[in-house]
């Protein structure tokens, strides 16, 4: 029975995991807020990633710069830039340097886009505006 329980959980993490996934790729299609898409699906799937792939350092790497790279799309392909990216490796009390760490470690490519969304993101016209 304890068996049948670890297989239902795991396959419950992974069917979240895979959903959230889904979503996030969703509202970049939508195009919605950064505030919509960083406290609901990009916390959420840094959770998840953070506890269940803390005992697979590669794994862990892997999806990690698969999120940097979902937001740094997100943040340069919005009609108006909401710099989500920039705002993730800010973020250091939420999401910490690992963050930085993996663009260090395995994407030098995403280094140039860090500083661009930071630089955009000094302009006013970047600024994420509130809703009229």
């Amino acid at each position: 029975m304890k068996e049948i329980l670890a297989t239902e959980t795991y396959n419950q993490s992974t069917l979240v995991s895979q959903v959230l996934w889904g979503l996030l790729a969703c509202e970049i299609l939508n195009q919605k807020s950064r505030e919509v898409t960083e406290l609901t699906t990009v916390r959420r799937i840094k959770d998840i990633l953070k506890t269940r792939l803390s005992e697979s350092p590669m794994q862990m790497l892997h999806q990690t710069s698969w999120l940097l790279h979902w937001c740094a799309v997100f943040s340069f392909s919005a009609e108006k830039s909401n710099g989500l990216f920039a705002a993730l490796l800010a973020d250091r009390a939420n999401f910490g340097d690992a963050y930085l760490n993996v663009i260090q470690l395995k994407y030098p490519s995403l280094m140039r886009h860090m500083i661009a969304s930071f630089l955009l993101g000094r302009s006013q016209q970047y600024q994420p505006q509130p809703a009229a």
